[in-house]
């Protein structure tokens, strides 16, 4: 189970965002999100980077909770959600 926390995901738009940028990593992953803990839970055999990529190159900022490393390639550029 691969845990990122996103502290910039604050809405349905969001989570219908991110699932998108999962399912682009892999379509068959299973993902549970928290929407009001602000976390993601992937269930899924590919890097656990490649997700941490996904959703940083998708705008928002994700944390890595437990055992990945987090700082994977640093966003240059804020983008996300509509409401932030």
């Amino acid at each position: 189970m691969i845990s990122i926390e996103v502290k910039d995901m604050t809405c349905g738009h969001c989570e219908a965002t991110l699932r998108k940028v999962i399912a682009a990593v892999d379509a068959s992953a299973a993902v549970k999100v928290d929407l009001s803990a602000r976390r993601l839970q992937i269930e899924s055999d590919e890097d656990p980077v490649q997700f941490l990529d996904a959703v940083r190159a998708a705008g928002y900022s994700p944390a890595a909770v437990g055992t990945v490393t987090a700082n994977a390639g640093e966003a240059k550029e804020k983008r996300g959600c509509c409401c932030r």
